[in-house]
């Protein structure tokens, strides 16, 4: 009678390196992905951050103080101002928003010289 044909101990040893490679690189993308998804999640809550600080400056902005110090967006003429606006604290991550207002080199519409506000934020990665 025919012997049964069984796996050697090398066979055996083979397939387990082969599974653990494949493993190990499924493993990858899973933490790959992980470290993507944390990055991306702090992006939009910076995008978030920075929405709810220029909603503050239409409420505040007006048109009877354009030209006026209580004008959170106020410069002279020919002038700039930097000024750190808020700092947050979300999920561990701190968030610090500043803005640069400058004038447009006297641009107007209407009688009113228009103004640039360039907004930044600042976080540290999570991973």
């Amino acid at each position: 009678m025919p012997r049964a044909k069984a796996l050697t101990f090398v066979e055996l040893i083979v397939s387990v390196v082969i599974l653990a490679l494949i493993i190990g690189g499924l493993a990858n993308i899973f933490v790959t992905a992980r470290r993507y998804i944390a990055y991306n999640r702090s992006r939009i809550q910076a995008v978030e951050f920075n929405k709810r600080i220029l909603n503050s400056f239409y409420a505040t902005v007006k048109q009877d103080d354009w030209n006026q110090d209580s004008n959170p967006i106020y410069v002279p003429p020919g002038g700039s101002r930097t000024a750190t606006n808020d700092t947050i604290n979300l999920n561990n991550i701190l968030y610090v928003s500043s803005y640069t207002v400058s004038d447009m080199n006297n641009i107007t519409y209407g009688n009113a010289l228009l103004r640039k506000v360039k907004m930044s934020i600042n976080w540290t990665e999570p991973f």
